[in-house]
């Protein structure tokens, strides 16, 4: 196992930066995810760490370990990649020991590792098939049981379960967990699906044109972003946000396009109107009123989605058809049907940002 630190670490392309002056410090044994938009450096930061592009600018660590000018082989790392690129013609037996028979262990030795990682991966019945004869999610597992026999310090994760349908990536989520608690082994883990960042990540970096937004757990990233982009992206729904004039005279905050609040109904105090320039209000923390009155914004159902154990409901604008959509997220059933008129009103947390994005705190 290893702490990883990466100081002050850029990255360009033929004089096109990726990655402008980035720290990032990950604990030894952490689960660290890193995520972000496509194109926002995430993946060509891990190929850094392993050794596969080379640093800009910057210093990258293993512990003590100066290891940004080392080979890939000599760090200590190991990559599962979002191919499974396995050796067709090995079975996965084969598979999993071929490094360490490149680097010249004995097969006893090699046999009995592979054994074990075999049976914790649950591949101990398939070690004869070949990857044809394997689903996406066994071919998957071999592939970081092939990562896991190298007993490295560090296991990299390049977006490896983006290849699989959606009830397998929930499965393979769950026993990447499993497999991080028993290992105990530093993980890096990259991904644009926030919601594998959250259910995984002890801690997560978000990454935004190559510069990192904000590092946190994932709690603290939903609940105290720094600015808009986290707030915008972390959380399914997408936060609802809102361009909004705040007037401290008559202490009301008028949303484009929907009308007006107060700023009591909204939980906030004048401190906030002072450089408040947008609103965020998470799907959760709005309530649908079904007779609208005062205080509180009025838009038209655009659509019900029922989940079974939640509802999550659109609601346009009643002054702009052209305007924004709120989404409302509601426990249970929702008593409304699209073309209704409805009321909402916050009924939670709310997040006022100033015109840079910055949160602004109460």
């Amino acid at each position: 196992m290893a702490s990883i630190s990466l100081q002050g670490i850029k990255k360009s392309f033929d004089h096109f930066p990726v990655i402008t002056d980035a720290d990032i410090a990950v604990k030894d044994g952490e689960f660290m995810v890193f995520v972000g938009p496509s194109g926002c450096g995430k993946s060509t930061m891990l190929r850094m760490i392993a050794g596969l592009e080379s640093v800009t600018e910057g210093t990258i660590r293993f512990d003590d370990d100066v290891v940004h000018e080392k080979a890939p082989a000599e760090r200590g790392a190991a990559m599962v990649f979002q191919s499974y690129a396995l050796y067709p013609h090995m079975t996965v037996a084969e598979n999993m020991g071929f490094s360490l028979k490149m680097a010249g262990v004995p097969r006893k030795k090699r046999d009995e590792q592979v054994q074990v990682v075999a049976e914790t991966l649950k591949l101990d019945q398939l070690m004869h098939r070949f990857p044809k004869e394997l689903s996406g999610g066994q071919r998957q597992r071999v592939a970081i049981g092939r990562a896991i026999v190298r007993r490295p310090k560090v296991f990299l994760f390049d977006e490896p379960l983006s290849n699989l349908d959606a009830a397998l990536r929930v499965e393979m989520r769950v026993e990447l967990s499993r497999l991080h608690k028993r290992l105990g082994t530093t993980m890096i883990y990259v991904t644009h699906d926030q919601t594998e960042a959250m259910t995984l990540g002890d801690r997560i970096a978000v990454f935004n044109a190559g510069k990192i937004e904000q590092i946190g757990e994932p709690l603290a990233l939903y609940k105290e972003p720094v600015n808009r982009f986290v707030a915008e992206f972390i959380g399914s729904p997408k936060i609802n946000v809102f361009d909004v004039v705040i007037d401290v005279g008559s202490s009301t905050i008028t949303l484009k396009d929907f009308g007006s609040l107060s700023l009591q109904s909204c939980g906030l105090t004048e401190r906030h109107a002072s450089s408040g320039a947008a609103l965020g209000i998470r799907a959760e923390n709005f309530e649908i009123v079904l007779n609208a009155e005062n205080d509180c914004l009025v838009g038209v159902v655009d659509l019900v989605e029922k989940l079974g154990d939640l509802t999550v409901t659109y609601i346009r604008s009643s002054l702009s058809e052209d305007g924004q959509v709120v989404t409302v997220k509601t426990v249970g059933d929702a008593e409304v049907s699209a073309g209704d008129k409805v009321g909402l009103r916050p009924s939670g947390p709310v997040m006022v940002f100033d015109s840079d994005g910055r949160r602004i705190d109460a």
